[in-house]
């Protein structure tokens, strides 16, 4: 799971904070810390994890299966497009670019350093039409 500050600020956005319903098992970041949502009642934080700011507000982490149902279950417009094939063939082709080529897929994703942060990049471009810039959702 990635706990990373960068992790944190990219899931730290309207679209994918206000579309989450709480449930046991989430990751959250809160103040200095990031912790594992174990009951509906409280959280048991990783201690090992201390964060360089002090958000005051909880920032759920989506895991990257959470990340994949969210695109899963994201229906498109037409009926052939809402199939497991072909919406593992559009996360292929955006992954790609179309092209196919290792030296454009090194060029466009090397500034993502966990499958979290790779579907997330995937999911806000699909769902929301937004692009990572490095610091922000444009």
């Amino acid at each position: 799971m990635d706990k990373t500050e960068i992790y944190i600020k990219m899931s730290n956005c309207p679209e994918i904070q206000e579309s989450h319903q709480e449930t046991t098992g989430d990751w959250h970041a809160w103040k200095r810390w990031v912790g594992v949502l174990v009951e509906e009642e409280g959280y048991i934080y990783d201690v090992g994890t201390s964060l360089p700011f002090d958000e005051d507000r909880d920032i759920w982490l989506p895991t990257q299966s959470q990340l994949q149902k969210m695109w899963i279950d994201y229906k498109e417009d037409h009926p052939d497009d809402n199939t497991f094939e072909s919406k593992m063939d559009a996360f292929i082709y955006w992954l790609w670019g179309g092209t196919y080529r290792i030296n454009y897929f090194t060029a466009k994703y090397s500034n993502f350093f966990s499958m979290e942060q790779l579907w997330l990049a995937f999911v806000m471009r699909q769902l929301y039409q937004k692009t990572w810039s490095g610091t922000d959702w444009t």
